[in-house]
């Protein structure tokens, strides 16, 4: 016993610092930085007040408030909200391993949990679905624990990470309701070992309010539209294919229906176990009703209120409420050969092996950008007035951002307007064959081997011809909303390109970001916006220079569409906060 503890410390201490060295050294993804610039940064998570969206996550936001004022911007500040709980996850997934009877399936389960790499990964991400399952597995051995031992103590703490689970990730709703069942449906078995008004106080307080307004929360959010990550296109599409690709990297069909399989077959097993212990309620029963209880949930809720099937993060859950229904399953049968059942779990520590790094995550892969192309881009800029132009797909856009706010550097944010169709930028990040014309005016310059992205630099500089400048008065004390620099009219805009050089100085009165944009927007003679680019400013300078921010941009317009008949230049303040904008000025050049 003793030296099978010091093996699991051991271990765990190699794991911590395995996910703490992710939590440092993994570029940061799309999602970890919308938290991280809508809720970090702003300093405001809470619902009705923050910004509207499923991203805000309230437990990783409100302590990625916390750990960024204490520590600044760093991946391993952003994150260090979900790595705190990491060690939760490995004591309560070893405190559940002890709750089975045989020691060979007590390792195995441990070795599923804590080996499961793309699963584990999540703790080194600035998101709630980390730190929500290390509150979830904790749930779990305390409601556990309750139904082996009913008392008031295991109760409340159940209740309490129960609650706490949910808040850290509210896609846990349907669990969160189960396992309050399952706590009320224990309470009333044994009602006569537990003090009645405690626990009422108990599910009231602890569970009954934060539900009652999360839940609402809840349907705002759908009435908002914001429950958009998922579809209705089927459990298996939707929900198992990208949960296997997410925790297993392959959606082969032959494993998702070899998933299916062993669920029934372990749902058949337990049949015939219960059949000779329908009067008792064992770790079991939770095990196998929340498993099956949320698939039913989901059925329903997809096919009678028409909510999306939960897509892989989003069903992150399910992950362990499976593996732990066939570790308990399996240890309540009694015939030598039920260990066949769980073969396939020893997929887990070997995939490990094979995935483990530390350089790259599962998620969003395929919009990886290593920092050495920033680092490209900021040498080529050099000398220069304004810094180069960058174009790419949007989901690249956040990342080079953070990149620019960390090395406090004037980098122009990567425009994404159109970019399939941009040969102007003077460098490209994208997919071989993603832009037409690439070969011809660029230079492939660097390739990333995980997500295949290709840095592209132009081969000829474009030729420039000044067409409008002029700046504009200074404003030293203003709350207004949009301040314009200038409107392009005219016929003779469709089928020209245009490149702008546009700066100005922004002082903020306070210690925040400047929450606005630089926007040129392309628009029809309805006024209706044919193209839009921007450049949000707290994503690209961050909070620092005592709220002072010098700004130089530059945008390039393709060939302008027959439809637009004015272009728009202009700074947009979304907060409305009071600034000082001094210094604007720009240049207009028609480009060929």
């Amino acid at each position: 016993m003793k030296n099978e503890k010091y093996i699991l410390f051991f271990a765990g201490c190699l794991l911590f610092l395995f996910i703490f060295m992710r939590a440092a050294c993994v570029p940061m993804i799309g999602d970890e930085l919308g938290t991280f610039y809508w809720y970090f940064q702003q300093g405001e998570f809470l619902p009705y007040k923050a910004h509207w969206d499923a991203n805000n996550h309230l437990v990783n936001s409100a302590l990625g408030i916390v750990f960024y004022n204490l520590f600044g911007s760093a991946e391993w500040s952003l994150r260090l909200g979900n790595v705190i709980f990491f060690p939760l996850y490995l004591f309560f997934s070893y405190k559940l391993a002890r709750l089975l009877n045989s020691k060979v399936l007590r390792w195995g389960l441990i070795f599923t949990l804590w080996f499961a790499h793309n699963f584990i990964e999540f703790f080194a991400y600035s998101r709630g679905y980390g730190m929500s399952m290390g509150l979830l597995i904790t749930t779990l051995y305390f409601v556990a624990r309750f139904i082996q031992q009913p008392s008031v103590k295991w109760l409340l703490w159940a209740l309490f990470f129960n609650t706490f689970a949910f808040t850290a990730n509210l896609s846990l709703l349907n669990t969160f309701l189960l396992i309050n069942l399952a706590l009320l449906l224990v309470s009333a078995i044994n009602y006569k070992r537990l003090n009645l008004w405690q626990s009422l106080a108990g599910f009231v307080i602890i569970s009954g309010i934060p539900a009652n307004y999360f839940i609402r929360y809840l349907f705002e959010m759908k009435k908002r539209g914001l429950l958009y990550y998922g579809s209705t296109d089927g459990f298996v599409k939707v929900t198992l294919n990208t949960l296997t690709d997410l925790i297993l990297a392959s959606s082969n069909s032959i494993l998702v229906y070899g998933i299916i399989g062993l669920f029934f077959v372990l749902l058949l097993v337990y049949a015939v176990y219960k059949r000779s212990n329908l009067t008792t309620i064992a770790p079991v029963d939770l095990f196998a009703g929340l498993l099956t209880g949320n698939v039913v949930i989901i059925f329903i809720l997809a096919l009678v209120m028409h909510v999306n099937y939960p897509e892989d993060r989003v069903g992150l859950y399910l992950f362990p409420l499976f593996v732990l229904m066939g570790f308990f399953i399996v240890d309540a049968c009694k015939p030598q050969y039920r260990y066949v059942l769980l073969v396939p779990f020893l997929f887990m520590p070997v995939h490990f092996v094979m995935a483990a790094n530390v350089t790259y995550s599962k998620q969003w892969y395929e919009d990886h950008i290593p920092r050495r192309y920033f680092d490209t881009v900021l040498e080529s800029s050099k000398g220069n007035e304004f810094p180069p132009i960058v174009s790419g797909y949007k989901m690249r856009t956040l990342t080079w951002a953070y990149y620019n706010m960390r090395r406090g550097t004037m980098q122009n944010q990567i425009q994404e307007t159109n970019f399939k169709k941009n040969t102007l930028s003077d460098f490209i990040i994208t997919k071989r064959n993603e832009v037409a014309g690439v070969e011809q005016h660029y230079n492939e310059i660097d390739t990333d081997p995980i997500s295949g992205m290709v840095l592209y630099k132009r081969n000829t500089k474009l030729k420039r011809t000044l067409m409008f400048e002029n700046t504009l008065p200074d404003m030293p004390n203003t709350t207004a909303e949009f301040i314009g620099f200038t409107d392009i009219l005219g016929d003779s805009l469709p089928g020209k390109s245009y490149l702008i050089d546009l700066g100005c100085n922004v002082k903020c009165f306070g210690n925040y970001t400047p929450d606005a944009r630089i926007c040129v927007d392309l628009l029809d003679k309805n006024g209706k916006s044919v193209a839009y680019n921007y450049q949000q400013l707290d994503w690209l300078y961050g909070k620092g220079n005592g709220g002072e921010y010098t700004v130089k941009q530059s945008f390039v317009i393709p060939p302008i569409a027959a439809n637009v008949t004015k272009v728009v230049i202009y700074y947009w303040s979304i907060s409305k906060r009071r600034v000082a904008f001094t210094n604007g000025q720009y240049k207009i050049y028609k480009v060929q």
